[in-house]
């Protein structure tokens, strides 16, 4: 088994690119956010283990995430391949909240714009290392 410095697990939507809002979301029209796509490029080539995980189709799904997966397992894979994301794992039929709590999560912090800060991101990440004692 291969050993990574640690494992990072990043949002797609509202991350590595745009949040879109409503019934019949369109994530076909979606492009990424070029920095995300070079940063998490950087760190999957430093030997984290990258994997995403969306709620993507829950929705659709009425909350069923293996219903999520059928419906939007494939369409996900193919779309972050082809923006040239490199990752481990995708997981689709993460729950859909408001806000999550978790003792290792990270607060996204944000630009002026709004849009993710993905300098700070990266330097949060790089503090991951499971091979320092």
């Amino acid at each position: 088994m291969e050993k990574h410095l640690g494992t990072l697990v990043f949002d797609i939507d509202g991350l590595v690119c745009p949040q879109l809002v409503g019934e019949g979301v369109d994530y076909a029209s979606l492009k990424p956010y070029k920095k995300a796509l070079v940063i998490v490029n950087g760190l999957f080539d430093k030997g984290y283990e990258i994997i995403f995980e969306t709620s993507r189709f829950m929705g659709r799904a009425k909350g069923d995430s293996q219903k999520a997966h059928e419906i939007g397992y494939d369409f996900t894979f193919q779309q972050l391949t082809r923006w040239g994301f490199k990752f481990h794992k995708l997981r689709v039929g993460k729950s859909r909240g408001d806000l999550y709590i978790d003792d290792k999560g990270l607060g996204c912090p944000k630009q002026e714009d709004g849009r993710s800060d993905w300098d700070k991101i990266y330097q949060e990440c790089l503090k991951v290392d499971n091979n320092k004692q």
